[in-house]
């Protein structure tokens, strides 16, 4: 696995080695394979592997071992990782404080271990130093170490250093440790090492060769020495010893070592020659290479000499003896000591003889009678004695005879019969006694030819494996000879093999492996020679059709020259073949070339102009021929975009009708696309148009009714999609005005409030407009209002203040602007009656620092009176303030903290006191928006339950507020789940069955409500494989119309996609066709004309493309027997020449 960089750190983590060393990690850091990721238990860490795969986040409370299988279920998705650094700060902070880190982290579950495995726990470690490259806090690492003290650290305590300031070092360095294992051969052998831990316990496990163990224990001495004697006696062979000590930090030094136990004495052989040397040289063999053999040597006198010699790096040695030995027999005594204290013996006899017999023999063949005449000579051999001779051909085969020994020690025997033996090399072998007793021999050599030799070959090809497999016969070749096999193919190739001759004469080499060759005819030619030496030949033919041709083609397209290059490679086709090229668009219009293959195999032909084509997808269709004449095919697909594709949009308005004409023109968008059209009101209504587009481009959608819109500025968007699926985009603009504007006006006084409750109704004005309301008095004195108008038209605004006015006759004037911009107003009258204490509260809200301004007016209380403010939220939380009443009975308190209150709607309350004692009161709304809101989603595919694991975070969304959640598939199919938000804001719903939804891309979306009641939305993807693809054809011949009936079923391929069938006939000469797959996933194409075919076996290969976009096959077979054959034949005689002339005719004779 490549090495994974830390990306992104909150909280602390950590990396420990092999070796048990820890250091802590900062963003930068790499962790290398064998390296374990430790994680505190609020941490996260995000990694990058460097393998396009993105950003992976570890969790807190883990211990993640960095090997090639790590396992995917510890990385959480991208979004989770957030730092926490407020976690950092609180634990630098309980450090600086001589606070407990333990009130900090996670309580540790049951069991023992570091956490993450089996043992359960917290996953906290030691801690090698802290350290932050930020700006230090109360932390200091001023000063050196005083002393020591334990840190308690989830479960385990650590020795570690401290200083006056507090600072923490901790102790990691584990003590060092050696491991000596003698080898020898003694089995319970003492074991010795040294380690830097003084007093400390070594733990020895000693493993023999047969796989026993044994623990035992030893302490470090004050030199720092250790040893251990074996208690159980080791098996013999290697032995293994792992020794481990740990220091009083909880450090864990560790040492191997090995030795070997042998027991085994060396092997040792003499050879003592006899003869008549008296100083003989005495020879032997060990496998002890570089020892030294202890020779003592016993003559017939009992003289005794002791010699030595050293083995070789052969494993022989030898010796002479020094000392002349007496006559007769004497014995040689030798032994050798291996390295192991292992001892060899040995010991043989040899005799001295200093008179020696001698035995001659010679032979003459006679190869046309198939006999031999053997002489010879003999020395100190008596007159009468037998002379033993054995004639030996090379197969082992024996034939005997006997000579006499004349008086003058000469002997012969004539017309020895060898018909029995091989041709070939002759051994004879002669043996007599001489007047000792003594054996003596003597041999010669004779050629035989009597036979004539012969040799045949056969070849047998397996295509699939590659191979043949070579017999024949052979005459006078020896059992054992070799036939030497040169196998050539039509390009001068060759591969040789061998094979033997058995002993009836014939000979068999299986499964030669040809892979090498080119596919075609071969020569195989065979040589052995006989049992003479004389070489002879034979040869034989065969044809290979071993490669499985092949054949891929690639398309680069150039959009600007409405060029393609194609390329490819091939298998098994010869250089020079032509490929030919054949490339078709959407609307069946095609292009041809041809490409020549190269002495690579590969193809290239280029800027193949494809300005006919129309643009969209391609299909790029490549057939050649291979070695053995076999068509083969390849296609592979492109994409042309060499027109740049345009769309334009006009609209006309009839506001009379309220109804739109939209038109425009269109390039590169095939005729009858669609294009689509969205017309938007100011308000964000919208009325949906199609229009299709003509053969010039050209598109019109006539009498659109937007009734259902607002007056005012209207957006026209148009989109549409090009040849090549790309959208493309226009829009234009218009303004409507269908409907009569209008405003009313109604005043109700209070004249014990001195307020005005001020309302209307209107016509063609915008939801949310406003009505500017002027109300005057007699004197011309003015109050002014504003109203909002509701989704009905109506409008109200309550309690407006009048007390600045006189009583008597008041005149309202309402003025507001319709949908198109045009002002329009209303007024009526009322009459003023008030004059009585009052109190009012307005609030001003500033989001950014989550503070409200309350200000308002009182009539009758008096200055410095104490106005009381108490803010509440849509939970019940309340902030309490004070404002001092002024000279002019107005009040104002500024910035008043309302950080604690939750995000929405807040009332606020204001109570004073009137100069009579009375309590008024007034109140006010507001709406805070100080947090932001966030959402995200994440989502785990289980493909084999065919459900979905959907989690994510929020931000400002209350507690138990729902998630409504949307996942789509690629055919616009939806499944709908709902998740409730935790108090820490994250979200989970789990095994959302969406076996109702099509494999492929899902699209994820998630949508909530702030406390504000905004609506957050988020968005993720992810992809469903869950149904097992398949298909299968079935074909049905029609012979009298020469068609086919092509029908078979699939499944996880998207309704009215295509199965793309090929019906090849026994030339290779191929039909195609076309199928669509319906909604039960079954496809039918009839009356396919096949009369281009020739009669025979048919193949017929079907491909389609599921959910997922992989490719699926599958093939059946059909018999066409279309054409009725006839045979015609006629004859003429020419008698002067006694001949005939034979004609005639078929039909369907191949």
């Amino acid at each position: 696995m490549a090495a994974a960089t830390i990306i992104a750190i909150s909280g602390q983590a950590w990396a420990r080695d092999e070796a048990g060393n820890i250091r802590e990690l900062r963003i930068g850091d790499v962790l290398q394979e064998g390296e374990v990721l430790i994680t505190s238990a609020n941490g996260q860490v995000q990694l990058d592997f460097a393998d396009g795969s993105g950003a992976n986040v570890v969790e807190g409370g883990q211990e993640v071992a960095v090997t090639p299988e790590l396992d995917s279920d510890l990385i959480v998705a991208t979004e989770d990782a957030s730092a926490m650094d407020d976690d950092l700060e609180a634990l630098l902070s309980a450090l600086d404080d001589d606070g407990d880190l333990l009130e900090l982290l996670d309580a540790t579950a049951a069991g023992a271990g570091a956490g993450g495995g089996g043992g359960g726990g917290s996953s906290f470690v030691r801690v090698a130093r802290v350290a932050e490259e930020t700006d230090p806090l109360a932390f200091s690492t001023d000063g050196g170490l005083d002393g020591a003290e334990f840190v308690e650290f989830g479960g385990g305590a650590v020795a570690v250093a401290t200083d006056d300031a507090d600072t923490v070092v901790v102790d990691t360095t584990p003590p060092t440790l050696t491991v000596d294992a003698p080898s020898g051969n003694d089995n319970t052998p003492i074991i010795t090492g040294t380690s830097s831990e003084v007093g400390g316990t070594v733990t020895v496990i000693v493993t023999d060769a047969a796989g026993n163990t044994q623990e035992l224990e030893s302490v470090v001495g004050s030199d720092g020495t250790w040893s251990v004697e074996v208690t159980t006696p080791l098996a013999e062979g290697d032995y293994t010893v792992d020794a481990s000590i740990t220091d009083a930090a909880g450090n864990t030094g560790t040492a191997s070592g090995g030795g070997v136990i042998d027991t085994t004495a060396p092997l040792l052989t003499i050879d003592a020659p006899s003869g008549n040397d008296t100083t003989p040289t005495i020879n032997g063999t060990s496998d002890e290479i570089g020892g030294t053999v202890s020779v003592v040597v016993t003559d017939a006198a009992g003289n005794r000499q002791e010699l030595e010699a050293v083995v070789g790096d052969d494993g022989t040695w030898s010796v002479e003896v020094e000392t002349a030995l007496a006559e007769g027999d004497y014995t040689v005594d030798a032994s050798i000591t291996d390295a192991a204290g292992n001892t060899g013996t040995t010991s043989d006899t040899g005799t001295v003889e200093t008179v020696v017999s001698e035995l001659t023999v010679t032979a003459a063949v006679d190869n046309g009678d198939a006999t031999l005449d053997i002489s010879g000579t003999s020395v100190d051999v008596a007159a009468g004695s037998v002379v033993a001779i054995t004639i030996t051909d090379q197969n082992g085969n024996t034939v005997t005879a006997q000579a006499t020994v004349g008086a003058d020690g000469n002997y012969l025997v004539e017309n020895v019969n060898v018909e029995s033996l091989t041709d070939g090399p002759l051994t004879i072998d002669a043996v007599a006694t001489d007047n000792n007793g003594n054996t003596i021999e003597a041999d010669t050599s004779a050629v035989l030819d009597a036979v004539e030799s012969a040799l045949s070959v056969n070849a047998t090809v397996d295509n699939d494996a590659a191979t043949l497999d070579i017999s024949g016969s052979t005459t006078d070749v020896p059992e054992n000879g070799v036939v030497n096999i040169t196998i050539t193919d039509q390009n001068g190739n060759t591969v040789t093999a061998q094979a033997t001759v058995g002993a009836d004469g014939n000979y068999l080499v299986e499964n030669v492996n040809v892979e090498s060759l080119t596919d075609g005819p071969l020569t195989i030619d065979a040589v052995a020679t006989d049992n003479n030496g004389n070489t002879i030949e034979a040869d034989t033919s065969a044809v290979l059709d071993a490669v499985e041709s092949a054949l891929s083609v690639n398309a680069t397209v150039d959009n600007d020259a409405a060029t393609l290059d194609i390329s490819g490679s091939t298998t098994d086709v010869p250089e020079n073949g032509v490929v030919n090229i054949t490339i078709t668009d959407q609307n069946g219009n095609t292009v041809t070339a041809q490409a020549t293959v190269g002495a690579d195999g590969n193809y290239l032909v280029e800027n193949v102009n494809v300005e006919s084509l129309t643009d969209g997808p391609l299909t790029i269709d490549a057939v050649a021929t291979d070695n053995n004449g076999n068509t083969i095919e390849a296609d592979t697909s492109a994409v042309l975009d060499a027109v740049e594709s345009a769309l334009s949009v006009n609209a006309t308005v009839d506001n009379d009708a309220a109804t739109l004409d939209i038109s425009g023109s269109t390039t590169d968008v095939p005729e009858n696309g669609v294009v689509n059209i969205t017309i938007t009101d100011q308000n964000g209504n919208t009325v949906t148009a199609q229009a299709t587009v003509g053969a010039d481009g050209n598109y019109l959608v006539e009498n659109v009714n937007v009734e259902s819109l607002t007056d005012g500025p209207l957006t026209i968007d148009a989109v549409a999609t090009d040849n090549n699926g790309n959208t493309i985009e226009a829009d234009t603009s218009a303004v409507l005005d269908a409907v009569e504007s209008a405003l009313s006006v109604n005043a109700t006084v209070d004249n014990d409030a001195a307020t005005l409750d001020i309302s209307g109704s209107t016509t063609d004005v915008p939801e949310n407009g406003v009505v500017n309301i002027t109300i005057t008095d007699q004197n011309g004195n003015t109050v002014t209002a504003q109203a909002t108008v509701g989704a009905d038209g109506n409008y109200l605004v309550e309690n407006v203040n009048v007390e600045s006015l006189t009583d008597g006759p008041l005149t309202i004037d309402a003025v507001a602007t319709d949908n198109n911009g045009n002002t329009i107003e209303a007024d009526t009258s009322a009459v003023l009656d008030a004059v009585e204490s009052a109190l009012s509260v307005n609030a001003t809200v500033d989001n950014d620092a989550a503070t409200l301004d309350i200000s308002g007016s009182t009539t009758d209380v008096p200055e410095n009176g104490v106005v009381n403010i108490t803010i509440t939220d849509q939970n019940g939380n309340t902030v309490t303030a004070q404002a001092t009443v002024g000279a002019d009975g107005n009040y104002l308190v500024e910035n008043v903290n309302v950080e604690s209150l939750t995000d929405g709607p807040l009332t606020i309350d204001a109570v004073a006191t009137d100069n009579n004692g009375n309590t008024i009161e007034a109140d006010t709304s507001a709406v805070l928006d100080a947090v932001e809101s966030a959402l995200s989603v994440n989502a785990t595919v289980d493909n084999d339950a065919a459900t979905l694991d959907i989690s994510g975070s929020t931000t400002d969304v209350p507690e138990n507020g729902v998630v409504n959640i949307t996942i789509t598939d690629q055919n616009g199919n939806t499944v709908t789940a709902q998740a409730t938000v935790g108090a820490d804001g994250n979200y989970l719903v789990e095994n959302v069955n969406v076996e109702s939804l099509t494999d492929g891309p899902l699209t994820i979306d998630a949508v909530a409500t702030d406390n504000n009641g905004n609506t957050i939305e988020a968005d993720t993807s992810a992809v469903l494989d869950a149904v097992e693809s398949a298909l299968s054809v079935n074909a049905t011949v029609d012979n009298d119309a020469a068609t086919l009936d092509i029908s078979g079923s699939t499944t996880d391929v998207p309704e009215n996609g295509v199965v793309n069938i090929t019906i090849t006939d026994q030339n290779g000469n191929t039909v195609t066709a076309q199928a669509t797959v319906g909604a039960d996933g079954n496809y039918l194409v009839e009356n396919v004309n096949v009369e281009s075919l020739t009669d025979g076996p048919l193949t017929i290969d079907a491909v389609a493309t599921d959910n997922n976009g992989n490719t699926i096959e599958a093939d059946t077979s059909a018999v066409l027997d279309a054409v009725e054959s006839a045979l015609s034949v006629n004859a003429t005689v020419d008698n002067d020449a006694a001949t005939l002339d034979i004609s005639g005719s078929t039909t369907d004779v191949a």
